[in-house]
């Protein structure tokens, strides 16, 4: 792993390319070192001249996740302004009084917006249940959609899918052809998603985990063991 000096703080960072990356970001991961992802063909900019630009960025982020690590024992929020990690972005919890008993649940742009009647503006319990139900909705439409494209893609086919919200397990699939996936990964990156459609699609060809199985994971998802480790520095940060 390579280094840098940012002011007093020696920063640990990796690189790697992503075909599904369309310009250079850089992200802060669980142990506080730093991955900057390139777009496939692009390296107009060196490490050292993006960790210049971002500074500001990569030493607050840092101290945000530090924070963040001390208090991960502390209950996920379910009240106005309180943050859900949504396909690898933020989106922030708007509460919205109406008239009415029906609870609704509309994605705007990086907010969440929930509309409530005035009874339940305080039941935390209430606005987790709208969420999850959001997350459910999503999975439902994103995860088969997304698991058709990578099929076609890699010359797969299977039966059918469902979404479960499970607390282990992230995706399974059945001597039946038949794939199950978590609603949960809806809060993981499009990329970590891709690999577990991936690591269940090869599992339609080897129902074990054979080096023959790896093989085929790799070829299709030659990222696959970072997601796998990503997974488990961060899986227990996504649970509602």
């Amino acid at each position: 792993m390579a280094q840098i000096m940012l002011g007093n703080e020696l920063i640990e960072f990796t690189t790697r390319v992503s075909k599904r990356a369309k310009r250079i970001s850089i992200r802060c991961n669980p142990d506080t070192s730093i991955e900057i992802v390139y777009p496939v063909g692009d390296r107009d900019m060196t490490p050292e001249e993006i960790f210049q630009i971002k500074r500001k960025w990569v030493l607050s982020a840092r101290r945000a996740l530090r924070d963040q690590t001390k208090a991960a024992s502390v209950p996920r929020l379910y009240t106005d302004g309180a943050i859900l990690p949504f396909l690898g972005a933020d989106l922030q919890i708007r509460l919205l009084e109406a008239p009415g008993k029906r609870i609704t649940v509309q994605r705007l742009d990086t907010c969440l917006g929930i509309t409530l009647p005035q009874r339940a503006q305080n039941d935390e319990e209430s606005v987790k249940s709208a969420v999850i139900q959001f997350y459910r909705r999503e999975a439902k439409t994103y995860l088969p959609q997304r698991t058709s494209q990578l099929a076609s893609k890699f010359g797969f086919e299977f039966n059918n899918i469902r979404i479960k919200h499970q607390k282990t397990r992230w995706g399974s699939c059945s001597a039946k052809r038949n794939l199950n996936f978590n609603l949960r990964l809806m809060m993981a990156p499009a990329d970590a998603i891709d690999s577990v459609i991936i690591h269940e699609l090869c599992h339609l060809r080897f129902l074990n985990h054979s080096q023959q199985f790896w093989n085929l994971v790799a070829q299709c998802c030659p990222d696959h063991r970072y997601w796998r480790q990503w997974f488990k520095d961060n899986g227990r940060q996504l649970v509602f």
